[in-house]
């Protein structure tokens, strides 16, 4: 189970590293070489080249995302507030594990609970996560399948997420961590021991929380 989550690291930092550019491998013999500086069409012409490799690759990587995650109140109280995080796959790709940061005001709200459905097929915890970081004001939540195995279903309840309320105020709880930060992912099985995030960033990433009188 920890090696799962140990190779979704490697995942990631591969993923990080290989969105840096990489510096081209100069030739054994360059230094008794010289190359006339390339004219002002030759470099617009290579710059349009790899402007379009990059939105090329951009727009597959972007083809490839179809899983989504939705916040859903579930009661909202004077006392309690509690959340249900789900995910969406419609498309059912072979979902490995999933990982979401949600981020709410400290003076508001206080972390209580996360609990994973009993029947869930997400039943391996990451380490150091499924609590909350009251000082920054997150909830951490990260699970996997166990034993290799995937989920297909298209919609899923991730966990319920239970916070008290310290003051009847307005507030709102957020994704957080979208992108190269890695907070929220979902994680798709492509291979023996080889994952790829798939998830779509919401275009309303905050749940908002009227307040309670």
């Amino acid at each position: 189970m920890k090696k799962l989550f140990l190779l979704i690291g490697i995942t990631l930092l591969l993923s990080s590293c290989a969105t840096s550019q990489e510096k081209p491998l100069s030739s054994p013999n360059s230094h008794s070489e010289t190359k006339s500086a390339p004219s002002k069409e030759e470099s617009e012409t290579e710059s349009r080249l790899v402007s379009m490799i990059t939105n090329s690759r951009k727009k597959d990587i972007d083809n490839q995302r179809s899983a989504s995650l939705e916040l859903v109140t579930e009661k909202d109280t004077r006392s309690e507030v509690v959340t249900k995080l789900i995910l969406h796959n419609p498309q059912q790709k072979e979902i490995s594990a999933v990982r979401s940061f949600l981020a709410f005001h400290p003076d508001i709200l206080s972390g209580k609970s996360i609990t994973i459905p009993k029947n869930s097929p997400f039943s391996v915890t990451a380490p150091g996560e499924n609590t909350f970081d009251h000082q920054n004001g997150l909830a951490k939540i990260g699970i996997s399948t166990s034993d290799g195995s995937v989920s297909t279903e298209k919609e899923i309840t991730i966990a319920l997420i239970t916070f008290s309320r310290i003051k009847p105020s307005f507030t709102s709880i957020d994704f957080y961590g979208f992108g190269s930060s890695k907070k929220t992912v979902v994680f798709e099985k492509v291979g023996d021991n080889m994952f790829r995030d798939i998830l779509l960033e919401p275009s309303v990433p905050t749940l908002p929380l009227s307040p309670q009188s």
